[in-house]
């Protein structure tokens, strides 16, 4: 028998004992106690409104709406004669204001949340269990988040949960032992964690009671038995940004023992590193890991010094945006997210790692560089092979961040970060796509390879006007991992490499810096890797002969000579041909020449000039004067204190662009 419920219960206590199908409007109204007594089913049409006391005995199944409307109103899934409740559906979502679990047929199961495949695509899009302020598990119980399952809060201000159940979520890390992995736990046990409690083996996923994970003092961990090798947890607080200076980590054990350091404890929202249990593990191989514990919620927050980096990662048991997470900590944080990938053949050797940092900010994400495939115990590039992180960190995932410079500060997460992303969507451990807003109008994304293999992703992103052309700190992103050989963006007014730029809008007459490391001779290529959204004509321009070389058509290779440190491009839009095209017309309006020490400019009064720069002759740029009279018809730059030499000068104008040569004899 079944019971359809079409109409809004204002009245005293009801219960129903039957099984309830929904197929229309159900609200409870607040101060209105009701009772499921068995199975619950909401079709795909209902809507279930609750702003009472709703008590559920059994299974709850949503293939439609559950929410709230008010300011009130608890679920309680609190069974006397089921063992475990499932809360499922094909709409892959319900929302409570107040959700309390204590199951009282059992000690350690109480509510499983599933997304059960009702919606019949064959996959877990998993289940997003949403709760608008408190949720209350009882000591002795559990919720268990199956699949890509997740928990989202979203009141604002301090942790409004109680209760000291658990919560169990599931991730997973490179199973290599040779391979670090950067954390964060979704759960906590009195306030702070620490692996020995948290951290679960999860090889064969035990729904609720998961084995503890081994620990040996050696090198290597192993699979049979399960232990992970005390040697390389590790957090890393307010760190030096001096690659250098390893002040900052602090070991989880005391090293060569399986005995938790004086620094084990850990605040959520800090991160830690580890290696995986296998030593014959593959490169793409992954271990399943459980966390269990009280879930975190609320706002956290953390202290970062000046000039520092810290190792956190998202507290939470869901994902979180990471757009709203630099956001909400701009003027803290230098606007960059990096997640830190370890590709490299099976060492512990440090200065062997085959590893870098992916990058994320607000205008898109780029791959780390020594992304590699591996062949034979070898490495070997591939400018395809790049994974970019996208907008969304999800559960579990560490990175590191940078203090935005002297002032330092708080690091906040909080609950209007949190949001249900499934992995393998759009949240996945750099597997997700890239979700960029509508102001990122189109981007590029360039590659540099040294002849000896390393593969550089960059990427300059067109905005429709949110960012400029200089250097902000909220669009541009620091590279922290420069090499010897590499390549970066160098933005006009900061000295440091970059490897995302944040562009203003795109014109044809447009150009950017690109500089090329070089710590001996070798041979290095400018690729194209991809672009997106973006359709036009792109060249890289040699300072030195003045040439383009079309990137379209094939990537730029050139050498360095071993006596010069760096030398710089222009990434430009148009031949040098057809920036010269109209060399006659522009010759009778702009001339330069070099006297005395100085830099002379005669143009016509019917054009402006809107840029100056100089090159020398091994490209590098030199020179871009402060200030100058852009309507002025005699234009004079100082060019003082530089070695003889041939410089290029190149202006920009309303006429065109002119490149010319010169020699400070």
């Amino acid at each position: 028998m079944k019971k359809i419920i079409a109409f809004t219960f204002i009245f005293s206590f009801i219960t129903f004992y039957a099984q309830i199908a929904n197929e229309g409007i159900f609200r409870i109204e607040s101060g209105t106690p009701v009772s499921f007594g068995t199975e619950f089913l909401n079709k795909g049409t209902s809507t279930l409104t609750n702003d009472g006391d709703l008590y559920v005995e059994g299974d709850f199944t949503n293939h439609g709406t559950v929410d709230y409307t008010g300011t009130t109103g608890t679920t309680y899934f609190h069974s006397s004669g089921t063992n475990t409740q499932v809360l499922s559906g094909s709409s892959n979502t319900a929302g409570f204001y107040n959700l309390s679990v204590n199951n009282s047929a059992t000690d350690g199961q109480s509510l499983s949340v599933i997304d059960n495949n009702d919606d019949g695509n064959g996959t877990d899009d998993g289940f997003n269990l949403q709760v608008e302020n408190s949720l209350h598990i009882e000591s002795g119980q559990k919720i268990r988040l199956m699949g890509e399952s997740q928990l989202v809060q979203t009141h604002t201000g301090a942790n409004a949960n109680s209760g000291t159940g658990h919560l169990l979520k599931d991730q997973e890390g490179a199973l290599n032992t040779y391979r670090y992995n950067y954390w964060a736990s979704p759960v906590n046990q009195s306030g702070t964690y620490k692996v020995t409690q948290v951290l679960k083996d999860g090889s064969t996923p035990n729904q609720w009671s998961p084995a503890q994970v081994g620990f040996t003092p050696g090198l290597n961990g192993t699979t049979s038995p399960f232990q992970l090798s005390t040697r390389w947890f590790w957090k890393y607080l307010n760190g030096s940004i001096d690659p250098y200076n390893d002040t900052g980590w602090l070991p989880l054990f005391n090293l060569g023992t399986t005995n938790e350091s004086a620094d084990a404890a850990m605040d959520p929202g800090e991160g830690f590193c580890m290696k995986g249990p296998d030593a014959a593990g593959g490169q793409w191989d992954l271990q399943n890991y459980t966390f269990q514990g009280v879930p975190n919620n609320g706002t956290i927050t953390l202290s970062i010094d000046a000039d520092k980096e810290y190792l956190v990662g998202n507290p939470y048991p869901s994902a979180i945006d990471g757009d709203q997470f630099l956001s909400d900590n701009s003027g803290v944080l230098n606007g960059v997210i990096y997640y830190y990938e370890h590709w490299s053949d099976d060492t512990h050797v440090y200065p062997d790692y085959g590893a870098g940092y992916a990058t994320y900010n607000g205008i898109t994400g780029v791959a780390a560089t020594l992304h590699m495939h591996f062949t034979s115990g070898a490495w070997a590039a591939s400018s395809s092979s790049g994974i970019a992180p996208g907008r969304y960190i999800p559960v579990g995932q560490g990175f590191v961040v940078r203090s935005s410079g002297t002032a330092g500060g708080t690091i906040t997460f909080n609950n209007a970060q949190r949001v249900f992303r499934t992995e393998g969507n759009d949240s996945e451990f750099f597997k997700n796509e890239n979700n960029t807003e509508s102001h990122v109008t189109g981007i590029i994304r360039l590659g540099h390879e040294t002849s000896i293999g390393r593969h550089r992703y960059l990427a300059l992103g067109f905005t429709d006007g949110m960012a400029t052309d200089g250097y902000e700190m909220q669009y541009d992103a620091e590279m922290i991992d420069f090499a010897p050989d590499d390549m970066c963006f160098k933005i006009a007014g900061s000295s440091l490499p970059f490897v995302i730029q944040g562009a203003g809008p795109f014109y044809i007459d447009n150009q950017y810096i690109l500089r090329v490391n070089a710590n001996n001779e070798n041979e290095h290529t400018i690729m194209l890797d991809k672009t997106e959204n973006f359709d036009e004509p792109i060249y890289i321009l040699d300072f030195e002969t003045g040439l383009t070389h079309d990137i379209r058509m094939m990537p730029f290779t050139f050498n360095i000579p071993d006596a010069v440190t760096f030398k710089d491009f222009g990434l430009v839009f148009q031949p040098q041909s057809s920036l010269d095209s109209n060399e006659s017309e522009i010759n009778n309006m702009l001339t330069a020449f070099y006297n005395n020490e100085e830099i002379i400019i005669h143009k016509k009064e019917i054009i402006d000039i809107s840029g100056i720069q100089v090159y020398n002759s091994l490209g590098q740029l030199v020179l871009i004067p402060d200030t100058f009279d852009e309507k002025s018809t005699v234009i004079h730059i100082p060019f003082s204190n530089f070695a003889l030499s041939t410089y290029i000068l190149k202006i920009q104008s309303t006429a065109g662009t002119r490149v010319l040569k010169f020699i400070n004899n």
